[in-house]
């Protein structure tokens, strides 16, 4: 009897932290251009160190119009996540209209890993880096981007 109890707490308890496993929280890069109106909200799953997550939303905000990989209007097509490359220091990100014919949106950010690590200890205090790079959008134009949060 005691044994099954056992069992069954043991099982509970991996149960739980598969729950808290699988529970991924999510951060949030904001980037805004140098000279002009467009804004981007990206999320993307936790990072690990230098390399973030899988992109999971991206909103942009142009001025004149706006993009989203997940629209608040349901009637509204949203654009998709094409492509997206994730190394330490580098995310490149593509978004494709909803009839997957255009490349609508492309992204490319750099963060000085390498300054980074130099700035700061093993607990991150003091540490300064720059998420800086490009901007197109079909149509738009291109524009420098810097963005916080990475």
């Amino acid at each position: 009897m005691k044994l099954r109890n056992l069992t069954n707490a043991v099982g509970l308890a991996g149960s739980v932290l598969v729950a808290f496993a699988g529970t991924a929280v999510a951060d949030t890069l904001r980037c805004k251009a140098v000279d002009a109106a467009p804004t981007l909200t990206i999320e993307v799953a936790s990072a690990e160190g230098d390399t973030l997550g899988a992109v999971t939303q991206v909103d942009a905000d142009l001025g004149d119009f706006t993009m989203s990989a997940h629209p608040i209007d349901a009637e509204v097509p949203g654009e998709k996540i094409e492509d997206q490359t994730r190394e330490p220091g580098l995310l490149e990100l593509s978004l494709i209209d909803a009839e997957d014919v255009w490349i609508v949106m492309r992204l490319r950010l750099v963060r000085d890993v390498d300054y980074h690590l130099l700035q700061g200890d093993e607990t991150d205090e003091g540490a300064r880096s720059v998420a800086a790079g490009t901007l197109s959008v079909m149509g738009a134009g291109i524009w420098a981007v810097t963005c916080e949060g990475w």
